[in-house]
């Protein structure tokens, strides 16, 4: 059994099919080539010729025309009514699809405020966690301070007042005995 040969997506197995539809698509290619299909009028345009004439027979063809058909349904510029051969199964079709559309659309965007909730609500978590971490930093610091013999702004008042009462302690006992000295001096 032979494999047969793909045109288009489409696999012959009959030879003088595949051959029929071979030249249908170098044809197609041909039109294709000599087209400016990037705008739509145009595309319009080919398209209602080919789909007058009947002109194209095989698969191959068939398939190229729907693909067409959908991209003229589907495109905002052109009213269904200017499309050759549109029937009511075109419009419920484009319909089905302009509401598979939408609801793909909706989801995307639920997906998104999804995302961006949680990304937020994880911004939220770590910048407490780090709150958390400071204000527990700044009260051991805070403990440290007060808690420390070294001089600093919160205890330099009391380490001063310390300081001078015990010079003070010390001159008095210096003057005490250089007193002491004078009066054993003096006898």
């Amino acid at each position: 059994m032979s494999k047969g040969e793909t045109i288009y997506g489409i696999t012959y197995r009959d030879p003088q099919e595949a051959k029929k539809a071979k030249k249908e698509w170098e044809g197609i290619q041909y039109i294709i080539s000599e087209h400016n299909m990037e705008d739509i009028e145009t595309v319009l345009k080919v398209y209602n010729k080919l789909a007058e004439r009947n002109i194209l027979k095989t698969e191959v063809g068939a398939k190229f025309l729907r693909e067409w058909k959908e991209q003229l349904l589907e495109s905002k510029e052109i009213a269904n009514q200017r499309i050759y051969g549109i029937q009511i199964e075109d419009e419920q079709w484009l319909r089905v699809r302009e509401r598979d559309k939408a609801k793909k659309e909706e989801l995307l965007e639920q997906q998104k405020r999804k995302n961006a909730d949680s990304y937020y609500r994880q911004k939220y978590y770590h910048s407490l966690i780090l709150n958390i971490l400071l204000v527990i930093t700044i009260l051991i610091m805070a403990y440290i301070t007060l808690n420390s013999n070294h001089i600093n702004i919160l205890n330099y008042e009391n380490a001063l007042l310390n300081k001078y009462a015990s010079w003070e302690a010390s001159l008095q006992q210096k003057e005490a005995e250089l007193r002491e000295k004078e009066k054993m001096g003096q006898n």
